[in-house]
Order: C-alpha cells, then sequence, then structure tokens
C-alpha cells in the first residue's frame, strides 16, 4: 500500500513525500517498473560494471569488446527513451541541453563523458532511489569482484612505496586511488538510502570497510570524507533534521559547489611559488596547485574545452601493469579540469547542475542529500574522479531534476489537503498530529 506523508521542517516548510509499507514495497517496485524502465536500469548495470572492471588489469582482456558493451547500452537507453518519451518544452530543452554537453565530451575525446550524459539525460522521470541503488550496488558488486580476483591470483596485486615509507596496494585496480574513490561513491549513496532504524549498523559496515580500504590503498580523501559524510548523516538522524534546517547549514550545502569551485580555480589562478605561503599550500596538496597553474597557462579558457589526451600523464599504471612513460601531469582538482578541459560550457553546467540539486534538497528538508553534496563537493577540491558516472552515481539526479517528477514537492498546502489523505508527522517527536 502507497502512503503519503506530509513532514513539517523545523522552519515552518513541508516536505511530502511517499512510502510503502514492508510487507509490500518488493511488491509495489515490481508493479511499477515498466518495461522502459527495466531497459534502463539494465543499461545501467551493465555500462557501470564494465567501466569499474575496465580500471582494472581485466582491461586487457577486455580490450575487444567493451566498445560493443558500451554502444550496445547506449542503443538499449535509446530505444528506452523513444518508448516513453513525450514531448514537452521541458523535454526538448533537456534533450538540446545533453546533446551540447554530449558534443563537447565527444569533441575533447571524453568517451565516457558522451555515454554519462545520455544516461542522466535517461534519468528523466524515474525513482532517484533506484537509480542510486542499482548504480551504488553495481559498482559495490564491481569493487569486490576486482579485489577478490587479485587475492585469488587471476589478476595482479601491485604495490607501491610512497613518501613516507606508507604501503599503497593496488587491489587489482591499474592505480591505487581507484577502488576506494569507487567506494566513496557507494558510502555516499548507501548512508543516503539507510532509514533511520537501520542507520546505525549501516554506518558500522560501511565505515569498517572504508578503514579497511584506507589501510590497503592508503587513500585518506576518500577515507576521510566517508567517515565525514557517515557522521554529518547520523547527526541528521539523531536530531530529527533539527540540526540541519538552521539557516546557516542551508547556506554551506546550497553554496557547497559554488565555493569550491571558486576558492580552487582562484587559488590555482593566484599561484605564485615565490610567496611563502603559497608554496607551503601546494607542498600540502602534493603539488596540485603548481601543476593546476602550468595546465591554465598552457591551456586556457574556450567555450568548448580542449583535448588533452596525451598530454595528461599521472601516477598510474598502463593494461600491461607498466608505469605510463612521460613527464608527470596530472590536473587532480575536479574543478579547474573540468573548466580547463571541459570549457566554460560544460563548467557552467556542472555547477549550476549540483547546486540546482543542493538548492532542491534543501527545499524539500532531504538533509541527507545535503550532507552527500557537501561531501561531494569538498572532494572536488583534491580529486577529479568524481566527474565520472561509475564513481559517482549522483550525477543521475540530476537528470532527475530535469524532469517533472519532483514537482509534487512543491504543491500548495490547501491542494495536498483537499486532494490526498496526509499523515502529518511531528518532525520534533515523530507523532501523528
Amino acid at each position: 500500500m502507497t502512503k503519503y506523508t506530509a513532514s513539517y521542517c523545523d522552519d515552518g516548510r513541508i516536505s511530502l513525500s511517499t512510502y510503502h509499507t514492508s510487507h509490500d514495497s518488493l511488491y509495489v517496485f515490481l508493479s511499477r517498473i515498466t518495461v522502459s524502465d527495466f531497459i534502463y536500469y539494465l543499461s545501467l548495470a551493465i555500462w557501470t560494471a564494465v567501466n569499474v572492471i575496465n580500471m582494472s588489469f581485466y582491461a586487457l582482456q577486455m580490450m575487444g569488446f567493451v566498445r560493443y558493451l558500451r554502444l550496445t547500452c547506449l542503443v538499449l537507453i535509446a530505444f528506452s527513451e523513444l518508448s516513453r518519451m513525450r514531448v514537452t518544452i521541458r523535454s526538448l530543452a533537456s534533450t538540446g541541453i545533453c546533446i551540447l554537453l554530449a558534443l563537447i565530451a565527444w569533441h575533447i575525446g571524453q568517451r565516457t563523458h558522451v555515454d554519462a550524459f545520455l544516461f542522466i539525460w535517461g534519468a528523466r522521470n524515474r525513482s532517484p532511489r533506484t537509480l542510486l541503488l542499482v548504480s551504488s550496488a553495481t559498482i559495490a558488486a564491481s569493487v569486490a569482484f576486482v579485489i577478490a580476483s587479485s587475492y585469488l591470483g587471476i589478476i595482479a596485486n601491485y604495490h607501491q612505496v610512497v613518501i613516507g615509507g606508507r604501503e599503497r596496494s593496488y587491489l587489482g585496480f591499474r592505480y591505487a586511488l581507484y577502488p576506494s574513490a569507487a567506494f566513496f561513491g557507494v558510502v555516499c549513496s548507501l548512508a543516503y538510502l539507510s532509514s533511520r532504524r537501520a542507520y546505525l549498523i549501516s554506518m558500522m559496515l560501511l565505515g569498517f570497510t572504508s578503514y579497511r580500504l584506507y589501510l590497503a590503498t592508503d587513500s585518506r580523501l576518500s577515507f576521510y570524507l566517508g567517515i565525514f559524510v557517515l557522521i554529518l548523516i547520523g547527526f541528521q538522524h539523531l536530531s530529527r533534521g533539527r540540526l540541519f534546517s538552521q539557516r546557516w547549514f542551508c547556506i554551506v550545502s546550497c553554496l557547497s559547489f559554488i565555493a569550491c569551485a571558486l576558492v580552487s580555480i582562484v587559488l590555482t589562478f593566484l599561484y605564485e611559488p615565490s610567496n611563502n605561503y603559497m608554496f607551503a599550500l601546494n607542498q600540502a596538496l602534493s603539488s596540485r596547485l603548481l601543476f593546476g597553474k602550468r595546465a591554465l597557462e598552457r591551456y586556457g579558457l574556450s567555450l568548448f574545452g580542449t583535448a588533452m589526451g596525451g598530454d595528461i600523464v599521472g601516477n598510474g599504471l598502463n593494461v600491461l601493469g607498466e608505469r605510463v612513460s612521460g613527464e608527470y601531469f596530472y590536473i587532480d582538482c575536479l574543478y579547474v579540469r573540468i573548466l580547463l578541459e571541459g570549457g566554460l560550457i560544460m563548467f557552467t553546467a556542472y555547477i549550476a547542475g549540483m547546486t540546482a540539486l543542493s538548492l532542491n534538497a534543501y527545499e524539500r528538508c532531504d538533509y541527507r542529500l545535503s550532507a552527500v553534496l557537501i561531501g561531494l563537493a569538498l572532494h572536488g577540491m583534491v580529486d577529479n574522479l568524481m566527474m565520472n558516472l561509475f564513481y559517482n552515481p549522483f550525477l543521475l539526479l540530476i537528470g532527475v531534476g530535469l524532469s517533472d517528477v519532483l514537482e509534487g514537492f512543491h504543491i500548495d498546502q490547501r491542494e495536498m489537503k483537499r486532494d490526498f489523505q496526509f499523515k502529518y508527522i511531528d518532525n520534533h517527536t515523530g507523532d501523528s498530529v
């Protein structure tokens, strides 16, 4: 049975949501999923698994048919959308935006981003919960498969000793940071999806797994921010939203991507090695400001971006387990990377999309989503992997925001009382009122 609830936020706003009773939630899901939805979710799962596994040493064996799997998934998406698409001004506008961004991604040679924009476009009018669940479950299963393969000796498990004597295990991937970054997206998704009653168990399992990955890979950023998101959502559950309904949290959450992007770009632009403070900050950030400034001087700004291609040389290994030849040159900061490689149009679209998602989350009193988005915004200042859909499932929610699926959250209170039978829940006590 489907029930509707309207929860009062502490500042007087109303959040409308639906829920299902526990005994028939699976039945409701199965009865509501359409052929179009099934095709889309199947394509999303296959595409995500292929891209995650392709970042491992399985890439050598997959080299011959990855392209065909990608094309198959894209054809399935096209079929899924054409079978259900309604022609409206909003659908035409969203289609035009996604086509433009996909063409820019094609222009700069980022084929996986082309796919990602099509998946984001296909996420319109689909369940946000199901999107996150399918994507995060596929990422978790793919990472576990690669790690298990490395321990069983099916693929190589490289080890690296970094500065300070710390040891990093690659766990079957071609770079040590890949598995922990992928699992960070899983931590954010499952922490967001977990109910208040099950959150303590979820938090312990996710925290323990993140800690084990941290010990193996020495990936501090993903571990620290993952724990930060878990604690932040834990506080939200304990306070029943009262703590995060304050105006300060609204400002922090809604402006997080704009602020992080501005800070990152301004620091990169102003970096001067002769300045002692700048030099010390650059050292603390492992020369991220230095390489960002070099990239800014080399490529400059453009509307449609610049194909960097072979100019980017990182610390990862190729499919044969060999170091990539050439002088190290890598742009870690997500905001600087999108601005220079994707151009002003793609950069503006990313910041606008994530900020709109943050605003929508606050308007609906969805403080768990707000907490996750703050973590993702901070992650982007140091690492650019969250620009990939197979690491960051929350990019799909931008597509949801392009549709009419969230309009129900802004229904006038008088209309809600007239059209539905609501059970109003007081967030302070949890009792019906």
